[in-house]
């Protein structure tokens, strides 16, 4: 109906609607950003900003999450400048980090800080610290990891934006559960799913790799293989490399306190973080690899 009466903004909702189907889903990141660039396209006819610059974050957002390599994102970026001009986070900090540049992306993630605060939005307080968190896991910071996401989960709760409030928790269980304390960590998993249940496939794969990992270091083997490998299996339902390469990483831990040969699921991990361009990941897990082969 919006085609045929040539209603550009029409198009533009109605598109948007699509794009919340395809995130609430959230297994395709490439059908999200076939979405987004729709919404885009539609909202720059009918030169509504707002709308523009919703489609062009969730577009951003899904090259990220999904199978576009890191070049190919950090290119896009500096093909479409004004998209980083209009947004207050930066949007390559995280991509930088894969690259091993962790001085830059930091760097960026303190120059907003201030306007951040200045501004008083709670949610981008969160995700700010959420993005803190990511850059720290890859540059092996568990406790900057660990305060950035405490930080992101008692701003969402403060502000009562729950929505994603389980992964936020995941987060955190995460890092406590790199620094130790793993009574601590099953306590943010329960308190995530208890709080803020979420369906969507990141938390909840998230949240089985990490109980997984407990139950694994508590003798709890065969539990924890179990969890361990339901996550590998949500993950490959989707296109995000990240998620999966880090999935089968901790599937392999499991499988490495259990007695068993991790080999097979080290190079899975491997080829799905070079796919991704993710430097840091590929030397991490190379290592790995090579650690193990020379046990054998």
């Amino acid at each position: 109906m919006f085609e045929a009466a040539g209603d550009e903004w029409g198009l533009t909702v109605a598109c948007g609607s699509l794009l919340v189907a395809e995130l609430v889903d959230a297994r395709s990141q490439a059908d999200i950003t076939a979405a987004a660039e729709r919404v885009v396209v539609h909202a720059r006819r009918a030169d509504d900003r707002l709308w523009i610059d919703w489609g062009e974050v969730q577009l951003v957002i899904a090259q990220y999450n999904g199978a576009m390599p890191v070049d190919e994102c950090l290119r896009w970026l500096d093909e479409h400048p004004e998209v980083e001009r209009r947004s207050v986070l930066p949007y390559r900090d995280r991509l930088l980090a894969m690259l091993g540049r962790f001085d830059e992306a930091n760097r960026m993630l303190a120059g907003v800080a201030g306007r951040v605060a200045e501004l008083g939005a709670v949610r981008l307080q969160t995700w700010l610290a959420s993005r803190r968190f990511d850059v720290a896991m890859l540059e092996g910071d568990a406790v900057c990891a660990e305060a950035a996401a405490r930080e992101a989960c008692e701003s969402a709760e403060a502000a009562g934006d729950l929505g994603n409030f389980m992964w936020f928790c995941c987060n955190l269980a995460r890092a406590v559960l790199e620094l130790g304390r793993d009574d601590e960590a099953v306590q943010w998993l329960e308190r995530g799913r208890e709080t803020s249940p979420s369906g969507e496939p990141l938390p909840q794969m998230l949240w089985r790799q990490t109980r997984g990992k407990v139950l694994a270091r508590r003798g709890e083997l065969e539990e924890g293989e179990r969890l361990a490998r339901e996550a590998v299996a949500l993950a490959q339902e989707t296109d995000m490399l990240n998620a999966h390469a880090d999935a089968l990483l901790d599937l392999a831990e499991v499988l490495a306190l259990a007695g068993q040969d991790a080999r097979a699921e080290l190079e899975r991990a491997l080829g799905l973080y070079e796919r991704k361009g993710n430097l840091v990941m590929v030397e991490r897990t190379r290592s790995r690899v090579e650690e193990l082969t020379a046990s054998r």
